[in-house]
């Protein structure tokens, strides 16, 4: 009966997708992806006792970027697939898998997670971007073709499309989850996250991926009961996002606030460009590092991953060093900051505009780079205010390692908002 179940899951998801994925192009395409889910599920079944399988039944994306047993793995490349044959299952793929998740298939990125745009379309409106660089993460949840999907942010790649196309992002503290078997951008940024149509999906699925996860949620009641503060950083920061974004964003601010949650305003991030020019320099460096094994295959490499890498080069190991000493102190001096002034949360825009039209680029990622920067737990959630019919998104960032508190709170807000 479970088995007849699994397989009835498993034929619509695959005729939702041959029906409708063909103009939104969120997965990639697969010969067989049916018979394959099929075999992998009869398999799972035959195997285990189903009762020890929580995750059973669950569909799932994979970014392009994490290897997947059978399945072949390109980095949103036009590199060969035996490019990647030596790495591994991806850890947080493989552990989901094991508790009966199963992998509808590889979604569409960006090159090697970098800028250059791909085929995706935003669902909500095809004319416009989905973001980048899980595009095809984001864009498959919000066309409803699986309610999980993993991807991976080294500036903004998964708070931007979340945004954009209305759905759940969440970017654990950098470090809880585990990067093995995923294609590195930046090892000194790269950040595991998923994109979800719903918090229920996070809760299901967070204590199988990200490490020491507390679903003690007594303990978390407690926390909340105390009265969050939600912090909002003005000044540089903030101005970067267009004056209707802020618009929107302050609107949202006062409902709120209207809830008796307690916000305040500091003039923080005046620093941004400095933080940006940093972030910038670190990733390029350490992209440059990682393509240098590949320089057989440069000739097959898009323009502005050449790009990157040329920028990357040009930086010296000694001034590289320097970097991350400054990466290491601004992301201390945060931490000291939001525990002097009792800051539980940051909150502000996921994006600096609406989503661009698609001819236009993936957008801008910069609303995200200080907490991927400086390692915090975000969660991008929509609110229902919208830019033209375009979904809007709002940026709550947490403390460090409490991404089960910043979870909860999150959830609570988008109810209000």
């Amino acid at each position: 009966m479970v088995s007849n179940e699994i397989f009835n899951i498993i034929e619509k998801a695959c005729e939702n997708i041959e029906q409708n994925d063909n103009q939104i192009k969120s997965f990639l395409p697969e010969k067989n992806r049916k018979e394959r889910l099929i075999q992998e599920a009869k398999t799972l079944i035959a195997n285990n006792n189903i009762e020890n399988l929580p995750l059973l039944g669950l569909l799932i994306g994979v970014k392009d970027l994490f290897s997947v047993e059978n399945l072949d793995m390109r980095c949103g490349s036009n590199l060969p697939y035996e490019a990647f044959n030596d790495i591994l299952e991806s850890k947080v793929v493989n552990t989901l898998k094991k508790e009966g998740a199963l992998v509808l298939g590889k979604t569409v990125t960006t090159e090697f997670a970098y800028f250059e745009q791909n085929e995706t379309k935003n669902p909500i409106n095809l004319e416009h971007t989905p973001g980048g660089s899980s595009s095809g993460s984001a864009a498959a949840v919000a066309s409803d073709f699986v309610p999980f999907a993993f991807g991976t942010q080294t500036i903004g790649s998964i708070s931007r499309p979340a945004s954009f196309c209305g759905v759940i992002g969440f970017k654990p503290t950098y470090g809880r989850v585990s990067a093995e078997g995923v294609f590195p951008f930046s090892p000194t940024m790269d950040h595991v996250g998923s994109i979800t149509s719903d918090f229920n999906t996070i809760y299901k699925t967070a204590p199988y991926w990200i490490e020491n996860w507390n679903a003690d949620i007594d303990i978390i009641d407690k926390l909340i009961k105390k009265c969050p503060i939600f912090a909002i950083p003005e000044g540089k920061y903030l101005e970067q996002a267009d004056k209707s974004t802020l618009e929107i964003f302050y609107n949202t601010v006062e409902t709120i606030e209207s809830f008796g949650i307690k916000v305040v305003k500091f003039e923080y991030f005046n620093d941004i460009l400095e933080i940006n020019s940093i972030h910038k320099k670190i990733v390029s460096y350490e992209f440059a590092k990682i393509h240098n094994n590949y320089k057989n295959y440069h000739n097959l490499y898009r323009a502005k991953s050449i790009e990157l890498i040329n920028e990357g080069d040009s930086i010296s190991e000694n001034d590289y060093k320097t970097l991350l000493e400054k990466h290491r102190f601004l992301s201390n001096s945060i931490n000291i900051f939001m525990e002097k002034n009792s800051i539980d949360f940051w909150i502000s825009p996921s994006t600096v505009s609406e989503a661009p039209l698609w001819k236009d680029g993936t957008g801008s990622p910069i609303m995200n780079l200080p907490w991927t920067h400086f390692g915090l737990p975000t969660i991008s959630i929509p609110i229902t205010e919208k830019f033209n019919l375009l979904p809007f998104g709002l940026q709550i960032a947490g403390k460090r390692n409490f991404d089960e508190l910043l979870v909860a709170i999150s959830e609570r807000v988008s109810k209000i908002i």
